[in-house]
């Protein structure tokens, strides 16, 4: 699976079994909530975390467990699903990243944020990166000093 599908799979599944939330100490996270741990596991491959068993709330019910991701972890994915999000999780998205944003960072470095994190997938050209993150493809090659194409530094 490449960089684009792993992120369009997971912008998919969190769409329906996601939640964008704050913790008590102001920090933010993404969960997960389902019985299908073979698809926490590869959540947890792709994007780090943790995942933990839940409580049954019936005897009846399938055994359950939640991915959590945290911090700037969650920020870091938040950014790179939001372009694949419907309304509603967009609405929860945006809010954990105004957060960041008013909290930490101006938007000029938030979006060279965004593409530093999409540009870790070497494979993706800089019109790929700007699609993700929402910018020009020309900010993109700014920010990363390169050309059109990337091109592999020489080692």
């Amino acid at each position: 699976m490449d960089e684009i599908q792993k992120i369009t799979w997971t912008a998919a599944l969190l769409e329906g079994e996601g939640s964008f939330l704050f913790t008590k100490g102001g920090g933010r996270k993404i969960s997960c909530h389902m019985t299908d741990l073979d698809v926490l596991e590869r959540l947890r491959e792709f994007w780090g975390g943790t995942i933990a068993p839940t409580k049954k709330r019936k005897e009846h019910w399938k055994d359950a467990w939640v991915w959590t991701v945290y911090g700037q972890r969650a920020h870091d994915l938040t950014i790179l699903i939001v372009p694949f999000l419907l309304a509603r999780r967009t609405m929860q998205a945006n809010r954990l990243l105004d957060s960041y944003k008013n909290c930490r960072v101006e938007r000029g470095r938030l979006n060279r944020e965004k593409i530093i994190v999409a540009s870790s997938d070497k494979s993706l050209t800089h019109a790929q990166i700007a699609k993700i993150v929402g910018v020009e493809r020309s900010y993109v090659s700014h920010v990363l000093g390169g050309s059109y194409k990337r091109v592999p530094p020489i080692t």
